[in-house]
């Protein structure tokens, strides 16, 4: 029995450089390095969105 999977499109996208830091000697990238490759993304997310990422928060110079 075949099963039609559909999946959400997502249309952002932001090109991430790797660092020389983010991968180990085989070349794979570290399991902690995801986690701030996410948070990249999301805050590139919301700026591209422009929603805020708390209530009340002032700009940072």
């Amino acid at each position: 029995m075949e099963q039609n999977i559909q999946f959400p499109t997502f249309h952002h996208s932001y090109p991430l450089q790797i660092r020389f830091n983010d991968i180990d000697s085989l070349g794979h990238v570290n399991n902690s390095v995801y986690f701030t490759f996410y948070d990249l993304g999301k805050s590139r997310y919301f700026e591209a969105v422009k929603i805020p990422l708390s209530i009340g928060a002032k700009p940072m110079l």
